[in-house]
């Protein structure tokens, strides 16, 4: 788990400057139960996402 996380940090500093506060919060709620891998996935769909939809 410690190397997942030093592995994920900087990608989720980037993504948390990019996408907007609500989507954290979100995120927070959801990841109470999941891994920071499937954290730091799904917060790269999300963006996709929204890149895709122009928001």
């Amino acid at each position: 788990m410690a190397r997942d996380k030093l592995y994920n940090q900087p990608l989720l500093d980037e993504l948390r400057s990019e996408l907007p506060p609500a989507l954290f919060e979100q995120a927070k709620a959801w990841a109470s139960g999941q891994t920071l891998d499937d954290v730091v996935d799904w917060l790269q769909q999300a963006n996709d996402h929204s890149r895709a939809s122009g928001l």
